[in-house]
């Protein structure tokens, strides 16, 4: 799988058509199934619209390859991708009662919206981040 960040636990390998007990296991670990090459019946797949056990049935094993792939991807963190949006220099430092320094700044280009963090850099090198 492209991502080494998300690891596939296998809670059951088994041939055969998918089962009710296959259902309640999922179900407790919290756990899609994939079917390859296999069926499960009507009963099984009420089941898993019940419990909501996500069920999919493969016949190509590159779909399921792709399907595993995609459910991996969506359990992980979304990535954090850092844009510059403003620039600023500093003016003053505020040390407060609680020990803590407070950077007093003028944005000198840009804009700079409440939700974004912040990183401080001297000389080029950075110093501080506070990724939000």
């Amino acid at each position: 799988l492209p991502s080494q960040r998300a690891v596939a636990d296998i809670i059951k390998c088994d041939v055969g058509a998918v089962t009710p007990s296959d259902v309640e296991l999922a179900s407790t670990f919290d756990a899609p199934i994939f079917a390859f090459n296999v069926g499960a019946s009507g009963s099984v797949r009420e089941a898993c619209r019940r419990r909501e056990v996500p069920y999919t049935r493969h016949d190509i094993v590159y779909s399921l390859v792709d399907d595993v792939a995609a459910y991996l991807s969506s359990k992980l963190p979304p990535d954090r991708i850092s844009k510059d949006v403003a620039r600023a220099e500093v003016l003053q430092l505020f040390t407060l009662n609680n020990g803590s320094t407070v950077i007093g700044c003028r944005i000198v280009e840009g804009t700079f919206p409440a939700s974004a963090g912040v990183r401080v850099a001297r000389s080029g090198e950075v110093i501080e981040t506070d990724a939000r």
